[in-house]
């Protein structure tokens, strides 16, 4: 990563996975798969912010062009990966999840994107991952910390994929580098959650 202005934060390892909190957002990310969340619509007719206003500026305005067109809308948990024409974005891929309604939303609305991109990214064979949770850039202020709840559904997905591969009927988890994008606001503040909750996750898992 040649940008110094990104700052970034080791969280912990994971069975041979490093999971890192850095300050980019979907189109910065330098990763085989870098990922995005997108509601339906949102809140309070807002225009979209910061990380995913400056993805579809990468996109050339294709991303908010295909909510409006309705060809991908948003729905929840629906995917779209996009593997050509993929404008100034420094990934080789990337995919869109939707999160459906953003009334709608918990922390186990951003966990469940996690588990969509984590197993994604196994069935590619794919070695990093990247994933913006676009929550703030939607309109939402959430009420409290999820990354227990994503850091979780991470945990849980890569032990589902080593259970697969002992039984053999998958090739060796492939993921080494799994990346949750961050503003720059409060990044300190964000990356000791992240640390205090893998810590809580790893003392369970003794």
């Amino acid at each position: 990563m040649s940008n110094p202005s990104i700052q970034r934060s080791q969280i912990g390892t994971y069975k041979s996975v490093e999971i890192e909190l850095v300050t980019w957002d979907a189109s910065m990310a330098e990763v085989d798969l870098s990922c995005a969340c997108l509601f339906t619509h949102e809140l309070n007719q807002k225009e979209p912010v910061g990380g995913l206003l400056h993805l579809n500026d990468a996109m050339d305005g294709l991303l908010f062009s295909l909510r409006d067109q309705k060809a991908f809308t948003g729905n929840y948990l629906d995917t779209l990966l996009i593997d050509q024409n993929l404008g100034k974005l420094k990934a080789e891929r990337l995919l869109i999840i939707g999160l459906g309604r953003p009334e709608d939303w918990s922390g186990q609305t951003s966990a469940d994107a996690v588990s969509v991109a984590t197993r994604l990214a196994y069935q590619l064979n794919l070695e990093s991952v990247a994933i913006a949770p676009s929550i703030l850039d939607s309109g939402i202020e959430p009420d409290g910390d999820f990354s227990l709840q994503m850091l979780s559904a991470l945990k849980e997905r890569i032990d589902r994929q080593e259970q697969f591969h002992q039984l053999g009927l998958v090739k060796a988890p492939s993921i080494k580098k799994w990346f949750f994008d961050a503003g720059f606001t409060d990044f300190n503040a964000k990356a000791d959650k992240f640390k205090g909750n893998f810590q809580k996750l790893m003392n369970n898992n003794n």
